[in-house]
């Protein structure tokens, strides 16, 4: 995985992080 993706990655969980900790 280049390291583009995964910071793409990191930020995609960083997100799906915040609308499950709000739910």
């Amino acid at each position: 995985m280049t390291p583009p993706e995964n910071k793409n990655l990191v930020q995609e969980n960083k997100e799906l992080i915040q609308e499950v900790l709000k739910a």
